[in-house]
């Protein structure tokens, strides 16, 4: 179980993100959009890599410059891709989805 103090934490830092980040339009780049759409989506560094084919190391540098933007320092109780979707999913605008193969 998560203790309370753990939840307050990170529910306040979840309120914070959308003041404290903007519109993430105009905070990333289109291809650092695509990939915190693919993070957002569950996809690992290396599915990343393929989807969009570049390297796995081009794809740590767009997370790590995600994490920057978005102000994500490294933090030993807080999983870094799992506040970014977060973040994702409270400021960016819905997003159709798209059916694979069409």
């Amino acid at each position: 179980m998560v203790p309370n103090a753990q939840i307050t934490s990170l529910d306040s830092r979840r309120r914070a993100a959308p003041a404290r980040h903007g519109a993430l339009d105009t905070l990333l780049t289109d291809r650092e959009h695509e990939v915190l759409r693919l993070i957002a989506d569950g996809l690992s560094n290396r599915a990343i890599a393929l989807r969009l084919t570049i390297s796995e190391k081009t794809v740590e540098c767009y997370v790590n410059r995600l994490f920057s933007k978005m102000q994500l320092e490294p933090d030993n109780t807080v999983h870094r891709r799992v506040m970014a979707t977060i973040i994702y999913l409270t400021c960016a605008e819905p997003q159709p989805h798209r059916v694979r193969g069409a």
